[in-house]
């Protein structure tokens, strides 16, 4: 058997599953197995705050083809890419790398995995899972109701602060209160090449995540998927600048304070247009 090996990946919520070879030429022999799972970073973890893991397995030869992990975080929060935070289910979000897409998504070291904790309502308690599988379609599957899963995947529920953004369960949800986030210091015609800082939280604490097209975009120094980023406008033309607020049972959508209007799409996301001059 081959020595130890890690893979690690960053999250995003648009990047899928892809098919499997055929596993006509598998190593029967040297599957893949999770070994561990460790928190590189330390708890107790605020919202927002991106949590990083290392990935340790054995076999697959000849390498792993996509890992996905399910329902990681605590009984209050869940481990989420920015590009999801409204997609989760009754367990939390499912965080799907895929061999083929996921190399243009890092930011860091490939051996480290990073999420960012989201408030999430969980009706059926905690429940984390893992599936790793390589190239020929051979796989582990760990869940965290299995006495010998459970003690591979046990980094995978974080310890993490207290959060008054969602409601316990059989508690009457309170009357939602204003919220609002600045930009006004983008000015509403920007110059190209200049850059602004976006903020990562409303001025209630509500993780907010940005993305940027046509003459801008939004780059991250974590990984792809965190929350806010710098702004850069690169040319000459028209910048859309799209921002999605996670849906809270304590605060209404947000007040954008903005040069420019951001009026509310659908699912929790605005989008103003920029007119970028040279």
């Amino acid at each position: 058997m081959r020595s130890r090996k890690y893979q690690i990946f960053a999250t995003s919520t648009i990047l899928v599953l892809g098919f499997f070879v055929s596993p006509t030429h598998a190593d029967n022999a040297n599957p893949p197995k999770l070994v561990s799972i460790e928190q590189v970073t330390n708890g107790p973890y605020s919202i927002g705050e991106i949590v990083t893991f290392r990935i340790n397995y054995t076999g697959g030869n000849p390498g792993i083809r996509s890992i996905v992990i399910r329902g990681a975080g605590s009984n209050e929060t869940c481990l989420a890419s920015g590009t999801n935070l409204q997609n989760y289910g009754s367990d939390g979000y499912e965080l799907v790398w895929n061999k083929d897409n996921n190399e243009k998504y890092m930011h860091l070291d490939p051996i480290l995995v990073s999420a960012i904790v989201v408030p999430c309502r969980r009706t059926n308690g905690f429940y984390a899972g893992l599936t790793i599988v390589d190239e020929t379609g051979l796989q582990d599957i760990v869940n965290y109701y299995d006495y010998y899963g459970s003690n591979r995947i046990a980094n995978l529920k974080i310890e993490v602060k207290p959060s008054d953004l969602f409601t316990p369960l059989g508690v009457i949800k309170p009357v939602k209160i204003k919220d609002s986030i600045s930009i006004k210091k983008i000015p509403k015609n920007p110059k190209a090449n200049t850059k602004f800082e976006l903020p990562k939280f409303t001025q209630g604490g509500v993780p907010v995540v940005f993305g940027g097209s046509g003459s801008c975009l939004v780059n991250k120094t974590t990984f792809q998927a965190d929350l806010g980023g710098t702004l850069q406008f690169t040319k000459a033309g028209y910048c859309k600048l799209f921002a999605m607020v996670l849906e809270t049972d304590k605060y209404l959508f947000p007040i954008f304070e903005a040069n420019i209007k951001f009026p509310v799409v659908k699912f929790q996301t605005v989008i103003g247009t920029y007119q970028v001059r040279k």
